[in-house]
């Protein structure tokens, strides 16, 4: 069957198919032909955005009403108020907070108008506040839009009836901050590796690693480098100014390569319940054309550095790359990008390790026993993976002849 890829092109289809998995060159990997400005240059920004997080937001603490001439028509009326954030905000500049709770307003149909006022706790260091409320009587819950946008001193407002502004919804719980950039990377990788992992003696020190990737100068990489994230009192992070580079490097260079972080979460073959280790998965060559199977472990050091990488060989059949990795219950999982390719079919293998019983091998931080697994709906490549509450989330990606994918799929581990 003809697919993006196969390095014949379909007229009508695709642009151009060069039969590579390459993003430097004149066709990109989706079979499109590349052009300024579309992004596939490797990068060395990082950028950030805050969860937002519903105790930022105010609090409705008063509510009053009055028949008037002018003001709201019969029927259910919903108000919230979000507070402005300073463009010098350290987590959200200039954003909006999630709202308050839904407070309702029921006018009777006896031929009456009410003016409503609310009064609302202040936020500290807010620079206004939105008032929202429904455009209309009636509408739809979660539908209301900006009445009102209000100073710093502001905690009252008082509604005579006056319109909405239209597509101005408020920030939904699960909405993202703005974006701002931090400290960039140590080089532009393309198809690098990320992980996030605690530090073992300070719960309140974390590290982000960029390891592997591809160059601007189209060789695939092998250093790693890690920022060091510190949370203050309140949970909130403040990263430091610049990306130091391990001691050591993985003996096995490539791109497209997933990293797994492997703690107490997700194993019981630890030695010690504050161990994590990172393991950097399948990748592929410079080229795209072929796949560097082998593992890739190494234990968080104090302080982010790891002084040591320990390979574990050719440990997944199938060259994969470009796939879905993640670590859960005692295992390790690949799903989907079996040589570069959209396809459905996993493996998983088993995590070696003194801890906990059944371990198949000794020592950590070995992986053994790759055999076919858990597989996806819909066969994907370059996709995202997630791993929370107990599911595993498959999100996008390409398809079988190089179109983007919208759908997500789950499975509980």
């Amino acid at each position: 069957m003809a697919s993006c890829g196969d390095g014949v092109v379909q007229v009508g289809v695709e642009q151009c198919d060069d039969g590579n998995n390459g993003d430097d060159d004149a066709c990109l990997i989706s079979c499109k032909a590349a052009k300024c400005g579309d992004g596939t240059a490797a990068k060395a920004d990082v950028w950030r955005a805050q969860i937002l997080d519903p105790d930022d937001a105010p609090e409705i603490v008063d509510l009053t009403v009055q028949v008037d001439t002018q003001g709201l028509a019969a029927g259910l009326w919903v108000y919230k108020v979000a507070a402005l954030r300073a463009a010098t905000h350290a987590h959200d500049p200039g954003g909006v907070s999630l709202p308050t709770d839904p407070v309702t307003v029921r006018v009777p149909n006896v031929g009456i108008q009410l003016k409503v006022t609310l009064a609302w706790t202040a936020v500290p260091g807010a620079v206004g506040y939105v008032v929202y409320r429904s455009d209309k009587a009636n509408a739809s819950p979660g539908t209301e839009q900006v009445l009102a946008t209000l100073g710093a001193g502001a905690t009252s407002f008082e509604d005579s009836g006056s319109p909405t502004q239209a597509n101005t919804a408020a920030r939904q719980l699960g909405d993202l901050g703005n974006w701002q950039a931090v400290a960039s990377l140590d080089a532009a990788r393309e198809g690098l590796s990320m992980a996030a992992a605690r530090d073992p003696s300070d719960a309140k020190v974390w590290y982000l690693y960029a390891a592997l990737g591809k160059g601007t100068a189209g060789t695939v990489l092998t250093n790693v480098a890690y920022l060091t994230v510190t949370l203050d009192s309140a949970g909130l992070p403040a990263e430091s100014n610049t990306w130091k580079a391990t001691t050591a490097k993985p003996s096995n260079a490539r791109w497209l390569a997933s990293a797994m972080v492997v703690d107490k979460t997700v194993t019981t073959r630890l030695s010690s319940t504050a161990d994590t280790r990172i393991y950097l998965g399948t990748g592929a060559t410079a080229a795209g054309t072929g796949g560097v199977n082998a593992i890739d472990a190494a234990l968080v050091k104090a302080g982010g550095d790891i002084a040591s990488w320990s390979s574990l060989g050719n440990a997944v059949t199938n060259d994969r790359w470009g796939c879905a990795s993640f670590a859960a219950a005692n295992q390790l999982f690949a799903l989907g990008g079996a040589s570069g390719a959209a396809t459905t079919g996993g493996v998983s293998g088993q995590l070696c390790g003194p801890g906990g019983s059944g371990a198949p091998c000794t020592p950590a931080p070995g992986v053994k026993n790759f055999n076919s697994g858990i597989g996806l709906q819909t066969a994907r490549y370059l996709m995202g993976v997630a791993v929370e509450s107990g599911r595993i989330w498959v999100v996008g990606g390409v398809d079988t002849v190089g179109a983007a994918l919208k759908g997500v799929e789950s499975t509980v581990w």
